[in-house]
């Protein structure tokens, strides 16, 4: 099964494509997961999976007010284009997070 994995230029996704070496890395250039449109018109074909690396991590300009509208998008937004991405090609979307978002304290599922 071939693994679509955005944020391939990334820490995460670096690690990520060379677990699943026959994967199909993206990066924002290739593409922009902001964009609902570019990301709904994203050739799926032979893509079983898609593994989201694709974030805004820099913490300490996430938490500025300025850099909100971007964090936004990318974190919020991007991640909504591709979950919607994956419903209409009825494949899994896997989301990574971070302890900053989940810390695994909730003891019920998240929702």
């Amino acid at each position: 099964m071939k693994v679509l994995i955005t944020g391939a230029n990334g820490q995460l996704g670096r690690a990520l494509s060379t677990s699943f070496p026959d994967s199909i890395g993206v990066d924002s250039n290739v593409l922009d997961i902001t964009d609902r449109d570019q990301v709904l018109r994203f050739d799926l074909n032979g893509i079983g999976a898609i593994i989201n690396a694709a974030a805004y991590t820099a913490v300490d300009k996430a938490e500025d007010p300025t850099n909100q509208e971007l964090v936004e998008r990318v974190n919020v937004s991007g991640v909504a284009n591709l979950a919607e991405l994956a419903t209409k090609a009825n494949i899994p979307l896997v989301h990574v997070s971070t302890d900053y978002v989940f810390d695994g304290t909730k003891e019920d599922p998240y929702t």
